[in-house]
């Protein structure tokens, strides 16, 4: 069976789809394996959806700190909000072995929190509780559903790891109400919505200043939105940035988010040595989190190290199978880099899928096309990506590019003129 009679259609995932992409197998871990489905919003109105995704995002995050248990990351799981799901086929397609179920009610200053854990194979229920709770105390609320899990799931905590799963003191609900408002924003991935982030962000570190993932996330928007040309002065965004990242590295207990913060820094900067080594200590700490991996992944392909960046991204996307978008550019790049240009293809096809209309997507497309002398494919890219930018140059674009060597560069813009894109 060849690679294209695979459908790529990014709204179903299936092991198979997984296969093609990654060259892997998905294969339940031997450890405990879950995946926390969206809290349902049952509060009846549309702009508390935030409030139940928050909830989502801080039991996920709580989870993955606890050593021993593969949490799959927000993107995957989120690809199930709004749908009817079948535990059984989530267990299949994310290749995990249980799924945690909730909903949120929010009614004035009250809220009530269900949550039902269930073994996906047999569909049997390990444990299922309800909390109603004063606002103010979401966060114990949020704890208990941790604790109630990790002892179904037969998940020791040391005490240390109990301290880890929220900071020593309980974040001021008005600033984590803001920060949740900000992932919402952030998420959509567009100048708009990074902007809108960041203000909210910068509102809930007025509130909580000594709250590190407020001020974390704060700084991953501002990288991001330089990184991606959202913002005027990049080098303003990256220096604050910087200075939060300082701040927080200065601290007793650092967060394993703020390394992988550091190390996509780095990379940017051209800093490839520091930025693995500082990709590798968010692991060291936090081993199941998809996004430090696919740090790790970049900073690799920057370096013209291909295989340790397919290695790196195929374990980012095995803990996020439903991945963001552009980890498949960089994985399709390191297949690239590697020769598999077939393998490449398929991923920039499925990479097409998700983002048709970009820069991104149909420049790859151009090169890979050109690679394998498919003259037809590569000047249909080429079309497309003039009809993006009709000012497009190879010059221009490859010197905004992040590369160790000139030869890196120089692979990327060969293969762009011989395309037919524009010197």
């Amino acid at each position: 069976m060849g690679a294209y009679s695979i459908d790529l259609d990014p709204a179903r995932l299936s092991p198979e789809f997984y296969e093609v992409l990654t060259g892997e197998q998905l294969e339940l871990p031997d450890q405990p394996s879950i995946a926390v489905l969206p809290f349902q919003n049952m509060s009846g109105d549309p702009e508390q959806e935030y409030f139940a995704d928050g909830i989502t995002e801080d039991v996920i995050t709580a989870l993955s700190h606890i050593n021993g248990l593969i949490v799959m990351a927000r993107n995957s799981t989120f690809a199930y909000k709004g749908r009817s799901v079948d535990v059984r086929q989530v267990g299949r397609e994310l290749g995990v072995r249980f799924v945690l179920e909730g909903s949120v009610r929010k009614a004035g200053q009250r809220v009530r929190i269900t949550g039902q854990l269930i073994e996906c194979q047999t569909g049997s229920h390990l444990w299922a509780d309800r909390y109603d709770r004063q606002i103010e105390d979401i966060f114990t609320v949020q704890d208990e559903i941790t604790r109630e899990i990790s002892i179904s799931l037969a998940v020791n905590l040391t005490h240390g790891q109990e301290l880890r799963l929220w900071a020593d003191q309980a974040p001021n609900f008005e600033a984590w109400d803001l920060m949740m408002r900000g992932i919402s924003e952030q998420y959509k991935f567009t100048k708009e919505g990074n902007l809108s982030a960041i203000q909210l962000y910068r509102k809930a570190v007025e509130l909580d200043p000594e709250n590190s993932s407020f001020r974390t996330g704060l700084g991953w928007a501002l990288q991001a939105g330089a990184r991606l040309g959202f913002h005027q002065d990049p080098k303003a965004s990256t220096d604050e940035a910087q200075s939060i990242c300082d701040a927080l590295l200065a601290m007793k207990n650092v967060p394993a988010d703020v390394y992988a913060l550091q190390g996509y820094i780095f990379t940017n900067e051209s800093r490839f040595d520091e930025a693995k080594a500082f990709c590798n200590e968010a692991i060291e700490r936090q081993p199941s989190v998809s996004l430090s991996h696919a740090m790790l992944a970049i900073a690799y392909n920057s370096c013209g190290e291909f295989e340790e960046s397919l290695n790196s991204m195929r374990k980012a996307i095995r803990l996020s199978p439903y991945s963001p978008d552009w980890y498949f550019s960089h994985l399709g790049d390191a297949y690239r880099g590697l020769g598999q240009l077939e393998q490449a293809r398929t991923v920039y096809r499925h990479l097409e899928t998700r983002l048709p209309g970009t820069l991104l997507c149909q420049i790859r497309l151009a090169a890979i096309h050109a690679d394998l002398d498919d003259t037809e494919n590569a000047t249909k890219a080429v079309d497309a990506v003039l009809s993006i930018d009709p000012q497009f140059s190879v010059q221009t674009y490859t010197g905004h590019m992040v590369y160790k060597t000139e030869a890196l560069r120089k692979f990327w813009a060969d293969a762009m003129l011989k395309a037919g894109l524009p010197e």
